[in-house]
C-alpha cells in the first residue's frame, strides 16, 4: 500500500479484504511504534489519521494504543481526542475505565477543561464503589476533578 495516500483512501481498501486490513494495521503498528523515536512523528500522525477514518469495531484497541503513543510524545490534544474515539456495540469496552482516566488528563493538559471534566465524571460513574484496592485511585480522580471545578 502507498503511504503517501490520503488517510481517506487508505481506510477505503480496508473493504478490499484481508492484505488491506493487514497494510492498515500495519500502518498503524508503524506509528505507534515511532513513538519512541523523536524523528518519526510523522508516521505516528498518520496513524492517527487513519485511525480517525476507520469506523470498525475493533479499533477502539487500535485507538487506545495511538492514544498513548501520543501522549508519550507530547501530542496531548490528540491524545484526547484518540481516547475519545471509542465505538459502542453490545460487548464490553476494553480500557474503557483507565481511557477515561487518561483522557482526562491528557485533555486537561491540552487545556480542554471541558471534555476533561465530563471524562473524569464519566470516569467516577464506573469507579462507584470500587474494590479497596482501586479507591485510592478513585479518591485521587476526585481531587483532579476537584481541582479542575475550582480552576474554572
Amino acid at each position: 500500500m502507498d503511504d503517501k495516500l490520503p488517510a481517506s483512501e487508505v481506510v477505503m481498501t480496508v473493504r478490499r479484504g484481508p492484505v488491506a486490513q493487514a497494510a492498515i494495521c500495519g500502518q498503524v503498528l508503524r506509528g505507534v511504534l515511532a513513538s519512541f523515536s523523536p524523528s518519526e512523528d510523522r508516521w505516528l500522525l498518520r496513524a492517527d489519521s487513519v485511525m480517525r477514518h476507520l469506523q470498525l469495531n475493533y479499533a477502539v484497541l487500535w485507538n487506545y494504543d495511538v492514544a498513548l503513543a501520543l501522549a508519550r510524545r507530547g501530542y496531548y490534544k490528540e491524545a484526547a481526542a484518540a481516547a475519545r474515539r471509542r465505538f459502542i456495540d453490545r460487548g464490553p469496552i476494553p480500557r474503557l475505565v483507565p481511557s477515561l482516566r487518561n483522557e482526562a488528563r491528557w485533555a486537561a493538559l491540552a487545556g480542554d477543561t471541558t471534555h476533561a471534566i465530563a471524562a473524569y465524571r464519566h470516569y467516577l460513574l464506573w469507579r462507584d464503589d470500587p474494590d479497596a484496592s482501586l479507591r485510592p485511585q478513585r479518591d485521587s480522580v476526585r481531587q483532579e476533578l476537584t481541582a479542575l471545578l475550582k480552576a474554572r
